[in-house]
């Protein structure tokens, strides 16, 4: 194909420099006690939810933790406890 520009992929969100792994560790230690949802998280942690979604979306592609939906919402929980 001629005209087609090549772009690289993206760089992995935990490369990024603003990517901090105190938030992930807490994170992680939150949804150890018991599973959460996202506003459970927010709450709990003090942090915007954008900020938040951005760390779950990497902790889930990493199945380091997974979503279930229950009748209240979706709730984050361990996925090796």
């Amino acid at each position: 194909m001629p005209n087609v520009e090549i772009i690289a992929s993206a760089q992995e969100r935990t490369s990024v420099e603003s990517y901090n792994g105190d938030i992930e560790t807490a994170i992680l230690e939150t949804i150890a006690r018991r599973p959460c949802m996202l506003d459970d998280l927010h709450r709990f942690l003090g942090i915007h939810v954008n900020e938040i979604n951005k760390y779950l979306g990497t902790l889930e592609s990493n199945n380091k933790i997974e979503t279930v939906n229950l009748e209240r919402g979706v709730f984050y929980e361990l996925k090796h406890k």
